[in-house]
């Protein structure tokens, strides 16, 4: 061969082209960022919208249902679901892959431009943004204080902490949990307005007339300038006590004469909780792209700058730290990919019985994993979880190529041939054989690499890596191993030299191998004799593992056990914050009696979408062996136009649907309020003003920060629904006022707090987790059930979340298992120059089920998409060691060798390295497939798929690959007759063959 004879010619050529690829590798991995997870893009946007003070229904009507209509007129958008709040429309638009998001985010803008004269006049702007897997708090962080009160801390964190925190390189927002934010508030006593007069409107006007900077011009005096600034702005809150509101017969009504102002806080929409203890945290997002160990590390930093320039009673304490999972995951990969090479490396020496031929074959792994590095910077790929783990499952194969060419080249010697002439004929002989087996598994890697889906996003990294990894040890046995075979002399290849008591004790274990050989050789001559006993059996056995699937159940991604974990409540719709933090002190407190619990931190609320009534606690372990589970959820969704019919359907099919909040309407007599001088808007607006309370003007302290003053009705006036009917309304245009009793009535109801819609349908969501059995079986039931409901027309049962990405995923992995028998067929039909024989060495693709399905359900795995993934790299696996018996059968026939003793012969020739690769490959596995270190449990599923794969077809393919050889070769005899009957002798000898 071309490679390994200008190896053997130059060997400093080889060498320094070799540690040229190392270099470049070392120098590669320096810059390579350290990640969880591949930096995806995925193709989703969200609208966000806040119409203030508007109810739930209302925001549904005039903001996202014109949203939805506007975004479903965007090509490429695949679902449109939606969650309606009091206040807030939250759109989430799925484009289908392939879709330029940002182009798609431009359309967007453009269609909610061109609608914008349709939404109502106070609505916000809407805010649009893509959805970055990567845009999740990496650290969060509690603010700490034994004296200082809430209102304080917040002070403290919002003006200082929080900056601070912003400016740190690759963090790109710091939100603050549990703010209690300063505010004026100016409570009216609603008897005192009515005695003295006054309306809700005035105390407003008045408010924002007197309370205000206004700049006057300037002074001309010559060169210079002065501003002039009429400073009306209150510096303090006693100042409020001099603002006149208005006369009553000459006299000045002060503020404090009809109402009481409050130095207070805002009215929180988030709590924090650190083991049960209110608090305040900081939740730190990095920027998208950015390194997340390496954000968390400079976070850490400035943490310890802060902690020295605070009070004495305050600190800062870091409660959550994704990266040190990552940091973890990333160590313990690190950790199984040097134990699996040792472990490859250790079969290498038992089986050759020589450090020089050891340290020879095991050079490809170095060489093949660090210019691995080189691919992975120069295409952008990160150090995270895939890479990782498609280097730690690529240790057996990386070995594979140079295994074989050592041990040929070691035959040959043991044959009596010189080790310079060995390494240059046995090289050329495994060549082809080499050649076909590290092209079939790259035939595999494409596919994987550009398996379709999100996943295939995710997996496009793993392919790749593996795939160089595959080439460059392709390289390393071509090139390398034979220049050193030749160079470098092994005196214990040598059978005449005597060994040492430890190289007599490897060689009494070869010998049993040897013996091996005569076994199988044996049992393959029975099988030539019995080739249809030897087809049904293998029959039974592929069909066997079928059924075996079936009872394995199924599921999305196998759970891992990051030591941390994260329980969401949702309470009653429509209680308080203070109610809600009750019941996440009980839930923590309840956590915490485990005594494996380290600590808990609980937020409730905390943005726009998430109410006071949901929250989540993160629970810290102690040790990694409490072992709990995170329950992948699925959603069941109802879907039509009204979500009342729905709620009543299901109480009644279920009769366990948690009860809509309670809603009190204010009812308006138009005629009446137009007799008073009164209109809707007027009604409305007054009583939203004294009831909710308004943002009239700003507050400037001292420091120059500015704070809200809300202007609103004392609490005692609206805690009951009839203190609603006492507040007065400005009558006859202003110039009297009137009880509300006397246009308005009161009625109560039932009232969503969320609406949902999903594809511009309203929906009802039901979530759910698995507890003792697989998602696949879950879901099964489920549908077994819901098809006995006889739902009415106009009705349909959706299943997403985590069903619907399982069955999207498996048909993508399906798609490319498929896709991977092809392109394995192609690249064996070049290689063999023959249409037949490749499905002989095919047929160990289905005997490898027979371990995959076998191993699973021992192990008590689910067929998940990581196990799934196995499968497909097992496709090119398994077809090592056939290419290996029929290339060896091939030669043996060209010799003139009958085809009985020629496929006996592999047997006997090329058992030792079929069972070095096939032990390098399950040993190199091993640490993975034994869940060692953080996270394991997401990796192990795919090395036992491998695993078990391999064993049942190594164990199989030596008997059964030979007897199908023998079919084929019947088949394609009869072939070749049928295509040359009847041309002429001269013809018959450019027939084709096989």
């Amino acid at each position: 061969m071309f490679l390994s004879d200008l190896s053997i010619k130059q060997p400093v050529l080889a060498t320094m082209l070799a540690v040229t690829l190392v270099t470049l590798g070392v120098f590669s991995y320096r810059e390579l960022a350290i990640d969880q997870f591949p930096d995806v893009e995925i193709p989703v946007l969200t609208v966000q919208t806040l119409y203030p003070r508007a109810s739930p229904e209302t925001v549904e009507r005039e903001v996202t249902k014109r949203i939805e209509e506007a975004m479903n007129t965007i090509s490429g958008v695949r679902h449109i679901s939606s969650t309606t709040t009091e206040g807030l429309s939250a759109v989430v638009i799925e484009f289908r892959l392939g879709t330029r998001i940002n182009n798609a985010q431009q359309d967007a803008q453009a269609k909610i431009n061109a609608t914008r004269a349709d939404f109502p006049a106070d609505m916000k702007e809407p805010v649009i943004q893509r959805i970055d897997l990567n845009a999740i708090p990496v650290i969060s962080l509690a603010v700490e204080s034994a004296t200082a009160d809430i209102k304080t801390i917040s002070s403290l964190a919002e003006k200082t902490i929080q900056k601070r925190l912003e400016t740190v390189p690759g963090v790109g927002q710091v939100n603050l949990i549990g703010l209690a934010r300063r505010e004026i508030q100016v409570f009216l006593d609603r008897d005192k307005l009515k005695a003295y007069g006054l309306t809700y409107a005035q105390a407003q006007q008045a408010l924002q007339r007197e309370n205000i900077d206004l700049p006057a011009g300037k002074l001309e005096q010559g060169r210079q300038e002065p501003l002039v600034r009429v400073a009306g702005k209150f510096r303090s809150t006693e100042a409020f006590d001099h603002l006149v509101f208005s006369y009553r017969n000459g006299v000045p009504i002060y503020l404090p004469m009809v109402a009481r102002v409050v130095d207070g806080i805002e009215d929180r929409t988030s709590a924090s909780l650190i083991d049960g203890k209110p608090g305040l945290s900081l939740d730190v997002v990095k920027q998208s792209g950015a390194n997340t160990v390496e954000v968390c590390d400079a976070i850490d930093q400035t943490v310890k700058q802060i902690n020295a320039e605070l009070p004495s009673h305050i600190r800062l304490r870091k409660v959550v730290d994704r990266s040190l999972f990552i940091r973890e995951s990333v160590n313990d990969v690190q950790v199984t990919l040097v134990l699996g090479g040792l472990l490859t490396v250790l079969i290498v020496f038992l089986f050759l019985n020589s450090w020089r031929s050891t340290v020879i074959t095991g050079t490809a792994l170095p060489v093949s994993v660090i210019s691995t590095f080189i691919i992975m910077r120069a295409m952008g790929f990160t150090l995270n979880l895939l890479t990782l783990m498609g280097l730690s499952l690529a240790i057996g194969l990386l070995i594979d190529d140079a295994i074989v060419v050592r041990e040929n080249i070691v035959r040959h010697m043991h044959a009596g041939v010189d080790h310079f002439t060995a390494a240059r004929e046995a090289t050329a002989e495994i060549g082809l054989a080499v050649m076909a087996t590290t092209f079939t598994i790259i035939a595999v890697f494409v596919p994987v690499a550009f398996m379709g889906g999100i996943i295939g996003r995710f997996f496009f990294q793993f392919g790749i890596t593996i795939g160089f990894a595959v080439l460059v040890s392709l390289y390393v046995s071509f090139t390398l191993d034979p220049m050193l075979s030749s160079r470098w002399y092994d005196p214990a290849a040598d059978p005449n030299v005597p060994r040492s008591w430890f190289g007599r004790g490897l060689a009494k274990v070869n010998d049993q191998v040897d013996r091996l050989r005569d076994v199988i050789a044996v049992a393959l001559g029975w099988s030539l004799r019995h080739r249809w006993a030897v087809v049904l059996i293998a029959t039974v056995a592929i069909v066997s593992s079928f059924s075996l699937f079936g009872k394995l159940g199924s599921a999305f991604m196998p759970s891992a056990d990051p030591g941390q974990f994260q329980v969401s409540f949702k309470a009653t719709p429509g209680i308080s914050l203070d109610r809600s933090s009750e019941i996440a002190q009980q839930l923590e407190a309840e956590i915490r009696r485990n005594p494996g619990v380290d600590y808990t931190y609980a937020t409730i609320g905390g943005n726009a979408s998430k109410p006071i009534n949901e929250g989540s606690i993160y629970i810290r372990l102690k040790e990694r062996n409490v072992r709990e589970h995170l329950r992948r959820a699925y959603a069941l969704g109802l879907v039509d136009r009204e979500a009342q019919p729905q709620r009543r359907l299901l109480h009644r099919r279920s009769g366990q649907l948690p009860p809509a909040p309670l809603e009190v309407r204010v009812a308006v007599n138009r005629n009446a309020a137009a007799d008073l001088g009164l209109d809707l808007g007027a009604v409305a607006s007054t009583m939203r003003g004294l009831v909710a309370g308004e943002v009239v003007s700003q507050f400037e302290d001292k420091d120059g920060d500015s704070y809200d003053v809300r202007l609103r009705v004392e609490r005692s006036n609206r805690i009951r629904a009839l203190d609603l009917l006492g507040l007065d309304l400005p009558a006859q245009y202003g110039r009297a006022l009137v009880p509300a009793s006397q246009v308005a009535r009161l009625e109560t109801g039932a009232a969503p707090s969320k609406i949902r819609h999903r594809d511009l349908l309203r929906e009802i969501r039901i979530s759910a987790g698995t507890e003792g059995r697989s998602l696949g079986e879950v879901i099964a039931d489920i549908k077994q059930r819901t098809a006995a409901l006889n739902l009415p027309p106009g009705y349909r049962i959706d299943y997403t979340g985590q069903t619907e990405d399982m069955a999207e995923s498996f048909g993508y992995a399906g798609q490319s298992l498929l896709l991977a028998v092809v392109l394995i067929y192609a690249v064996l039909a070049s290689q063999f120059r023959s249409f037949l024989q490749p499905l002989a060495i095919m047929f160990s693709l289905p005997l490898s089920l027979v371990g995959v399905a076998g191993m699973l359900y021992l192990v008590h795995d689910t067929l998940n998409m990581m196990s799934m993934i196995g499968v497909i790299l097992l496709m090119g696996l398994v077809t090592k060691n056939a290419i290996l018996l029929v290339d060896f059968a091939n030669t043996q026939r060209r010799d003139g060798v009958s085809r009985n003793d020629a496929l006996i012969a592999p047997a006997r020739v090329r058992i030792r390295p079929i069972l070095m690769t096939t032990l390098a490959m399950i040993f190199g596995m091993l640490p993975l497939a034994f869940e060692l270190g953080a996270g394991a449990e997401f990796r192990a599923p795919m090395a036992r798929a491998v695993i078990g794969g391999l064993i049942t077809s190594t164990l199989l393919t030596l008997v059964a690959v030979p007897v199908v050889y023998t079919f084929v070769d019947d088949l394609g005899a009869r072939f070749v007759r049928a295509w040359t009957h009847g041309t002429p002798k001269s013809a018959r000898a450019q027939a084709p063959g096989d």
